[in-house]
């Protein structure tokens, strides 16, 4: 499985959530988020795990299968 970072970015726009109100939330910078969003980067586990509690979501629907 991989992170999906279209999924994050898909999240950000529904809750009308700026990236810089995310990276405040899961104690992250900026430039890490947006690195998640481009998919140069992957949340470690604690990150991840912030994310889907920010938009409580299970955090596997963060993940994709790679086929």
């Amino acid at each position: 499985m991989i992170f999906d970072n279209k999924k994050l970015s898909d999240l950000l726009d529904e809750n009308e959530m700026r990236q810089i109100q995310l990276a405040k939330e899961i104690k992250r910078s900026k430039s890490t988020v947006c690195e998640y969003i481009k998919g140069t980067k992957s949340p470690g586990k604690e990150a991840a795990f912030a994310i889907s509690r920010v938009f409580s979501i299970p955090v596997e629907d963060l993940f994709k299968r790679v086929e």
